[in-house]
């Protein structure tokens, strides 16, 4: 495969037989081989380093996000461009990607444009078809839309689905808050009874106070309740959640 840097930073990934294909459609670029050989250098922006030249071997990090130059000489020099927009397993070119439109009866020669090392051809009955120079490969319209239609088919990604719109985001309650009033929990459970809280006769009344003398404990400046050890405002919070729970349910 051969490694595509654009003027935008961009890194692509081509197939060796079809690299030089896209050049025309991207513009300024540096192709480097997988031996890491510059073999194309087109316009050679000036964010590039000035040493980036044919025949240069270039060593490309892209998981990394680094393309490192490197020539010998003495001393032996490296010069590193850092590329800011790598999208990782690029599928490769197609020649077929680079047709946008399969010529007609009535498509004058004169205006057809053939990729490199493809050329055009004309048969009985108005039918035109793309073929490999070396004879090797020969592509009709039904080709062309059939590989346009597979690549939409699977290019959508396979996916569940999960409509969680308008519901409560509970991963959004503070977690440490979560926390302190979890061991609150703990401990009214060890004290009493798991659930017990559910029991207490004159709920409301009870719980209201309960929670007034924590908060009015944490205004006063005690931080944490003597008994548990445990923050005035978790317990508070504790009796405020019962409340809300009866609420909630009735």
């Amino acid at each position: 495969m051969n490694t595509v840097i654009t003027k935008s930073n961009e890194v692509r990934v081509y197939d060796p037989d079809y690299a030089v294909l896209a050049i025309s459609d991207i513009g300024d670029c540096i192709v480097i081989t997988d031996s890491g050989e510059i073999i194309v250098n087109q316009g050679n922006p000036i964010t590039w380093p000035a040493d980036a030249t044919d025949g240069m071997q270039a060593i490309v990090d892209v998981k990394a996000g680094t393309l490192r130059f490197a020539y010998d000489g003495w001393p032996r020099a490296h010069t590193e461009f850092v590329v800011s927009n790598y999208v990782e397993d690029s599928a490769p070119v197609h020649v077929l990607d680079l047709i946008k439109e399969w010529p007609t009866d009535g498509t004058r020669p004169a205006v057809l444009v053939s990729p490199p090392g493809f050329s055009w051809r004309h048969h009985d009955g108005g039918v035109w078809s793309l073929c490999g120079m070396n004879g090797d490969s020969e592509f009709f319209e039904g080709h062309w839309l059939n590989y346009h239609e597979n690549k939409k088919k699977y290019a959508a990604p396979i996916t569940g689905t999960k409509h969680d719109h308008g519901k409560p985001i509970l991963g959004a309650v503070p977690p440490h808050a979560e926390l302190a009033v979890g061991r609150v929990l703990t401990f009214g459970a060890e004290k009493y009874a798991r659930g017990n809280w559910d029991k207490v006769e004159d709920h409301e009344n009870r719980y209201m106070d309960a929670a007034l003398r924590h908060l009015n404990a944490h205004r006063r400046g005690e931080l944490t309740d003597s008994e548990s050890g445990e923050s005035h405002l978790a317990h508070a919070a504790c009796c405020i959640l019962f409340m809300l729970d009866k609420q909630e349910r009735s």
